[in-house]
């Protein structure tokens, strides 16, 4: 049986809030079996280390999955972790995030109901009521990732800080053991940018923002990716005043230059104050207030302006300090990422990296295939291979952003003009039934019709983009779709409307040839 060994957690140390690891969370008491209270007395300069098949470090997303996946292979498995298992996407990430973008487009529906024929009001929100149904949703969606169900699928879990002793040991809290094969499945911790005043400001972090026991009248976002417009849409539906602050010349600056236009101009309609091009070079600190100093990268254009509560949203670093990885033999990339081959080995073939530590997207579903992959590979001859670029990737605003593959952009630095782009923003039915504003289709093909990237702006592009990640994932044409029969009306209409109409021209391609 799995054995739970609970220890006291101590200040600072390697593992993050990312991917699962909670560096503020008191642990629950589980107890001790016999064996565990004689291996917490022993002297650990004496013992011999335990021997594992496999050793996970880390309890998030790629770190349960790699565990889950070797017990398939019926490895003797150890997880290691300083915090609750689970994902943080399920304790401080996606699953709050979506519960309050949900909260906040129906205070949004209620507002804006007259466009239905109903009566609109403005919804009286109790943001404390809130916050304690999101809570109640995170614990529904939890308990699969529970000390309970970890333990009745065999996987032995410990609670401690973890560092290599060398190219097959580790120590938890100076409890030797030893290993097979070992993940690194530490995560990734919001960034905070180098700021002079900053930290004087107590900013909130998109991890630490459910914390909050009221809404912020005021709210500054620093950073317009994916999740500052994801959380500056909904504080501002919910009553905030809201203001994002983006460095770069554009909101959500990977995507399509169109998505970045279409999604700027909708957030404005919703009264949120965009600033774009603009770096905080300082915070200064009041006793209700904020006064930030912004201007040009260079420093040229200086100003003040006045802001909220601050939430720092710039980015995402590796949970890798205090690993000691060196002594294992592998090396971080000059941004503290773990660089892996395709089977996601490390330069010590006997660990495997997953999940966010390996940097790129930050994406729980990206993470728990990487966990997938690397405990297949660690315990199983059958090797699997790990494609980051087919996994498709969501801006939960309203409307959605999905994105599979490549951009424009980055498609013609590869491919040169060697492209074909199909794009459109005709409103489909589902939305004018709706009464939505129209979105965006954007398909990328290289000269041979295979499709090579994909973007799609709609109210559930995050569920339509999926079909679109199946094409990519099996190197298909988008005229492939048109055989395929189509609910209608449905917000896929243009995927299947932009497949005819290459089936089309194909058809009209091979009569001209005869």
């Amino acid at each position: 049986m799995a054995t739970v060994r609970s220890t006291s957690l101590p200040d600072g140390g390697n593992a993050q809030p990312g991917n699962g690891e909670h560096d503020d969370l008191k642990l629950p008491d589980h107890g001790r079996s016999g064996q565990q209270a004689r291996t917490a007395q022993q002297d650990p300069t004496t013992q011999a280390p335990e021997h594992y098949d496999l050793i996970v470090v880390g309890a998030g997303a790629a770190g349960i999955a790699a565990a889950r996946t070797a017990r398939r292979s019926d490895a003797r498995v150890l997880m290691v972790t300083r915090g609750r298992p689970g994902q943080s996407s399920q304790w401080s990430g996606t699953v709050p995030t979506k519960a309050l973008i949900a909260a906040a487009r129906t205070a949004q529906l209620m507002r804006t109901a007259d466009r239905f024929g109903i009566t609109p009001v403005e919804p009286d929100i109790n943001f404390g009521h809130l916050t304690e149904a999101i809570r109640d949703r995170i614990t529904t969606a939890a308990p699969d990732e529970s000390v309970g169900s970890l333990r009745e699928q065999g996987i032995d879990l410990v609670f401690g800080t973890a560092r290599f002793g060398g190219e097959a040991t580790l120590t938890v809290d100076d409890v030797p053991y030893a290993f097979s094969r070992a993940v690194i499945a530490t995560g990734s911790a919001p960034a905070m940018p180098p700021i002079p005043g900053l930290a004087d400001s107590a900013p909130m972090t998109p991890e630490s923002l459910w914390d909050l026991r009221f809404l912020p009248e005021r709210l500054t976002l620093i950073g317009g990716g994916p999740t500052g417009c994801e959380l500056g849409q909904a504080f501002a539906r919910l009553g905030s005043q809201v203001m994002i602050i983006e460095q770069q010349d554009r909101l959500l600056p990977r995507e399509e230059p169109e998505v970045s236009r279409l999604i700027a101009s909708r957030l404005t309609d919703e009264g949120v104050q965009i600033v774009t091009g603009t770096t905080v070079q300082r915070v200064t600190s009041y006793r209700k207030h904020c006064r930030l100093t912004v201007g040009q990268a260079d420093r040229s254009d200086a100003r003040e302006i006045e802001a909220g509560m601050i939430l720092v949203a710039a980015g995402r670093r590796p949970a890798t300090v205090g690993l000691d990885l060196a002594r294992a033999g592998v090396f971080p990339n000059a941004n503290g990422y773990i660089d892996t081959d395709d089977r996601l080995r490390t330069s010590n073939r006997r660990i495997f990296a997953a999940g966010d530590v390996l940097g790129g997207r930050p994406l729980a579903s990206l993470a728990g295939l990487d966990g997938e992959i690397a405990g297949n590979n660690a315990t199983s001859s059958r090797a699997r291979t790990a494609h980051h670029e087919l996994g498709p990737q969501v801006v939960f605003t309203d409307p959605e952003v999905g994105r599979i593959g490549h951009t424009e952009a980055s498609a013609r630095a590869v491919l040169g003009d060697w492209l074909r782009i199909r794009t459109s923003n005709r409103r489909v039915d589902r939305a004018i039934a709706e009464n939505e504003p129209a979105g965006l289709t954007k398909i990328i093909s290289n000269g041979h019709g295979r499709m090579v990237g994909a973007t799609v702006v709609s109210p559930r592009a995050g569920e339509v983009i999926t079909e679109l990640a199946t094409v990519l994932q099996h190197g298909g044409r988008i005229r492939e779709l048109a055989d395929v029969p189509h609910a209608y009306p449905t917000w896929s209409d243009e995927i299947y409307n932009a497949a005819q109409a290459e089936q089309s021209e194909r058809q009209q391609t091979l009569l001209s040839r005869r």
